[in-house]
């Protein structure tokens, strides 16, 4: 049987999925300001919404952008190009959120209802606020299983330039870190065997510990049971993503032309 090989938007999308995702599990040293501005309709008082907010809000610190993306103006296809984000002096830090909940106390699939939940923020990630927000409780309500509060909120977060630029640093270091453990393991013209592809995922991780960039972390457990060549096409896609670059690892070139084992 032959399987058509995934299209760089696959890869790209997989890649998102697990930064944003791996995003959500840490905290960084920025910080969310607790809420300035809080309105509901009837059913929630602002009060129990903001205390809600205020206790979970740190969760969205490691949603700060670091790099930005932009359509290329050059080729047919006018494919995404990355770049390291740095706002301008007077770049508005105002987070608003918009959302609904349920009488459980949780905001509303937006599989369901897109518009249930919408963020607006330069400083931060929108896709990687509602991962995160989707997983806080706030109070309940009595109601039927139909009724809903809204509720619109503004907070405040901004981050340095410093410390985007120890993000970026991680990052790349953890990258380049993991390009010479996987090199060790073969040489250009074979792949390692997928056993020892795994093991060195896990010493990797292992030795890297906390201090390791999550978003890198969840890439690279994300990648320990795929393919090599595609595990390597995804993890390219991620350093766009995360750093705005990619790191000269001459085996990954090699690997990526060779049949997966």
């Amino acid at each position: 049987m032959v399987h058509a090989m995934p299209s760089l938007r696959a890869y790209r999308r997989f890649a998102m999925s697990v930064v944003f995702a791996s995003s959500v599990l840490t905290v960084q040293a920025a910080e969310v300001s607790p809420a300035n501005k809080v309105e509901t309709t009837p059913g929630l008082s602002p009060e129990s919404i903001r205390k809600a907010f205020d206790s979970q809000r740190q969760t969205l610190a490691p949603c700060q952008r670091v790099v930005g993306h932009r359509n290329s103006a050059e080729g047919p296809d006018h494919r995404l190009e990355f770049f390291v984000w740095n706002p301008a002096p007077d770049t508005d830090d105002r987070i608003r959120v918009r959302f609904t909940l349920t009488p459980e106390g949780k905001i509303e699939k937006t599989s369901r209802k897109p518009d249930a939940l919408d963020v607006h923020s330069l400083y931060l990630q929108d896709h990687c606020v509602k991962t995160a927000m989707e997983r806080w409780t706030f109070p309940t309500f009595p109601g039927n299983v139909e009724e809903r509060v809204h509720v619109e909120l503004w907070a405040r977060f901004k981050t340095t330039e410093a410390e985007r630029a120890a993000e970026l640093a991680r990052s790349r270091e953890d990258f380049n870190a993991f390009c010479k453990a996987a090199s060790a393991l073969g040489s250009d013209k074979a792949l390692p065997p997928r056993k020892q592809w795994n093991e060195a995922h896990k010493r990797y991780l292992a030795e890297r510990g906390p201090r390791m960039s999550p978003n890198v972390r969840g890439v690279v457990e994300a990648v320990s049971n795929v393919n090599i060549p595609d595990a390597i096409e995804i993890l390219e896609t991620a350093m766009d993503e995360t750093t705005a670059s990619r790191i000269d690892c001459p085996r990954f070139t090699a690997w990526k032309k060779l049949p997966p084992n």
